[in-house]
């Protein structure tokens, strides 16, 4: 097996645990009321189709490192809690 556990685990619950967790959370959902509307802003601006695919281009960078961070911080808090069960004793 070439991937880790971690990389395993976090791809489990980035990708589907996530995706349920997000659905219940209330702000979540506020938020996403919020890029509907931006989204209907931006369509209302008419811009030419280069700079509609450069707005998306950059809104996708946006995006993927958002969810790079959100990985990165899921595995360093998997970590940190392995750590503290090591230093109390636990394992």
């Amino acid at each position: 097996m070439d991937e880790s556990i971690l990389k395993l685990i976090t791809e489990y619950a980035s990708n589907e645990r996530l995706d349920d967790i997000m659905l219940g959370d209330e702000e979540c959902m506020a938020i996403q009321e919020e890029v509907n509307e931006n989204e209907e802003k931006l369509d209302g601006c008419r811009l030419p189709l280069e700079q509609k695919l450069a707005v998306d281009a950059l809104t996708a960078s946006y995006i993927a490192k958002g969810i790079r961070h959100a990985r990165l911080a899921y595995q360093q808090a998997f970590k940190d809690c392995v750590a503290l069960l090591r230093e109390i004793g636990v394992i």
